[in-house]
């Protein structure tokens, strides 16, 4: 099973990443959206786990996600990309507070705790807006509006890759902060 943890996003933030889209469409020779369905801030990458694991790291995050009530103040503050062989990712740049670094790194310090390896890469809060994008123009010239929201809940998510495209399940939800 392939896992991962996130922090779920209001309903008027999705309506704010989708209008987002909108702008890199017209601005864009080619890209893959993501879906709204799929539109999350990852905290963890977990990767792919076996069913001994599973159950720790359920077991662990069930836990941890009803004593941990959140309520964490984030921004999207613009676009970003990182670069790849295939075009770019594109994602919504977030400014979060101290808070959320601290779940973010107490999330991580668990699974090492579990067994699951470390992340190699430092955390950069994002959500992932397009994969595969190729620009008519650069990132910075595409506008776009601040948009303020809240963290309130963090969940336990399968990934299953279909050919199609990922299935998102969560598994676990945390009560809303």
């Amino acid at each position: 099973m392939r896992l991962f943890i996130a922090a779920m996003l209001p309903q008027d933030t999705c309506h704010h990443l989708l209008n987002m889209q909108q702008a890199l469409v017209e601005n864009m020779v080619s890209c893959r959206l993501t879906g709204p369905e799929h539109l999350h801030l990852t905290l963890r990458f977990i990767g792919e786990v076996g069913d001994e694991q599973l159950i720790k790291i359920t077991d662990w995050f069930d836990a941890f996600a009803s004593t941990n009530h959140l309520n964490a103040p984030c921004d999207i503050t613009g676009l970003g990309g990182f670069s790849s062989r295939d075009g770019q990712t594109v994602f919504a740049a977030l400014r979060v507070p101290d808070s959320l670094i601290q779940v973010q790194t107490t999330l991580e310090q668990g699974l090492r705790a579990l067994g699951i390896p470390p992340e190699t890469r430092p955390w950069v809060p994002h959500i992932t807006l397009a994969r595969k994008a190729r620009l008519r123009r650069s990132l910075s010239d595409i506008p776009t509006k601040n948009h303020h929201f809240y963290i309130k809940q963090l969940a336990l998510i399968e990934s299953q890759l279909t050919r199609e495209g990922p299935v998102y399940t969560p598994l676990i939800i945390s009560p809303a902060g």
